[in-house]
């Protein structure tokens, strides 16, 4: 596919102003969550080193009451600030989405016929549904963990070294080790991402061809070729798919692996340093659990890294249709000086695409108000391009056409098509009722007059017998 014509540059962030208010409270209140985590082990040790202190057990019971209390309490605090930054952060990312599925759609509504057969129908769904599902799912995350795991990672780090500085050894040779994996992850991942999605375009496409041409691939029992053709793109975006799998099944692994050895050695050291009494064991267990916060913070920026790859490349699908320029301006005449008259002058017309060769040549045409004109000819002459040059589906290479007397290229194009009454070679049912159907582009019309349009259709017979 030709890259689309562009228009003004659209910044996908901008969908979140609306929503700033959120977009602050988020992270702040994860940093409550996450500030009252770290405090957890450090309690925790307190009750461990008073529980082996050798006191008298009515001595120490309670401290380790009060303790235990505070633990709870700061555990129900922190679990309230989780779950309010979970519900602002869904809060603004299903805004965000829902704005950009808005706007994305109202975009597609003003392409040109031309426009959208560049992108195709496929891909335009995928855009429009997968696309935007992981740009949300991408603010989501960067609502949550972006602040949750940086302060894991450095609260965690300078926790750990004021329980004993040697612990900071093991975090020197662990960190570099898993930053080491996720930069490795992010620079593979990353081009095979647009590679998925434009294989997912490939399989929609597919499907919506045969969905919308069931009766032709039925009438010529075509069904073998075009199963065949599905699994040939379904097994592609499998596979492209899978790729990327296989890299993240090998990167959890090995930062995990790492995380472990991390968590033994502090476990190791910290065994030698109590044995000399230069540490509490309760001291040990707490950096053992810093440690572990501190490297899943770093497996949490593997996760972040990861849907900031997919949801780069879905953007720039998004962005694509969004800064697509409409290739038909509508112009601004709303009223035509010729009621009813139709006329062709020295009207050329060429499909893009089609190297330069004309559909239509030299065409010269006037239908006035009243008359009727039949065009006839073999199937792929021209004429329903001719008729689509009416409406402005298109535009003619060469020569004009007018509707009432004006140039089509200076009719506001809903003055225009409220003009024109289209009755298409292939019906197209949209969902709703019969109704519905039926008084789509003149909503205000009454019962009798949809009942009057039923009887033209010769529709009312069997419509009549439906429910409701």
């Amino acid at each position: 596919m030709k890259k689309a014509t562009k228009g003004k540059k659209v910044k996908l962030i901008s969908y979140l102003k609306p929503y700033w208010i959120f977009c602050v409270l988020s992270p702040l209140l994860m940093a409550g969550e996450v500030l009252i985590d770290l405090f957890q082990p450090k309690l925790m040790s307190d009750i461990v080193n008073e529980s082996i202190s050798g006191k008298p057990f009515e001595v120490i019971m309670p401290t380790v009451i009060k303790t235990g209390l505070l633990m709870l309490g700061l555990v129900l605090i922190g679990g309230l600030c989780g779950a309010l930054s979970a519900y602002t952060a869904g809060v603004a990312s299903e805004r965000f989405g829902d704005d950009l599925r808005r706007d994305g759609f109202n975009k597609v509504m003003s392409l040109s016929l031309q426009q959208t057969d560049k992108f195709t129908t496929g891909s335009l769904v995928t855009r429009l549904t997968n696309d935007i599902v992981a740009l949300r799912d991408l603010v989501m995350t960067v609502l949550r963990m972006l602040i949750r795991a940086p302060l894991f990672l450095f609260g965690g780090l300078i926790m750990c070294l004021t329980l004993d500085a040697s612990f900071g050894y093991v975090m020197l040779a662990s960190i570099p080790m898993q930053l080491i994996v996720v930069v490795i992850m992010v620079r593979y991942s990353h081009p095979i991402f647009s590679k998925v999605q434009k294989k997912l375009d490939n399989v929609n496409s597919v499907v919506q061809e045969n969905v919308s041409g069931a009766r032709v691939v039925k009438a010529y029992t075509n069904e073998p070729f075009e199963i065949d053709r599905f699994d040939e793109a379904n097994k592609d975006y499998r596979n492209t798919n899978l790729s990327v799998l296989k890299l993240f099944a090998l990167v959890m692994p090995v930062l995990m692996i790492i995380m472990n050895l991390a968590v033994v050695a502090i476990i190791l050291i910290g065994g030698y340093q109590a044995q000399a009494q230069a540490i509490n064991v309760g001291d040990v267990m707490a950096a053992a659990q810093y440690i572990t916060r501190v490297l899943m913070a770093i497996m949490m920026v593997s996760h972040i890294f990861q849907q900031i790859s997919r949801a780069q490349a879905s953007g720039n699908r998004v962005r694509e249709v969004l800064e697509c320029e409409t290739a038909l301006k509508s112009g601004d005449v709303t009223e035509g000086t010729e009621e009813g008259t139709v006329r062709f002058e020295n009207v050329s017309f060429a499909y893009p695409e089609s190297s330069g060769v004309e559909v239509l040549s030299g065409i010269d045409l006037t239908i006035k108000k009243g008359e009727t004109v039949a065009i006839i000819g073999s199937t792929g002459c021209g004429k329903t391009s001719l008729v689509s040059l009416i409406p402005r589906f298109y535009d003619s290479t060469e020569g004009n056409v007018y509707v009432d007397g004006i140039n089509v290229r200076s009719w506001d194009l809903e003055s225009l098509r409220k003009r024109i009454s289209f009755v298409l070679q292939k019906s197209e049912l949209f969902s709703g009722t019969v109704r519905d159907n039926i008084v789509m582009g003149s909503e205000d019309a009454t019962d009798e007059e949809v009942l009057r349009a039923s009887e033209i259709a010769q529709a009312d017979t069997f419509v009549s017998k439906m429910p409701n």
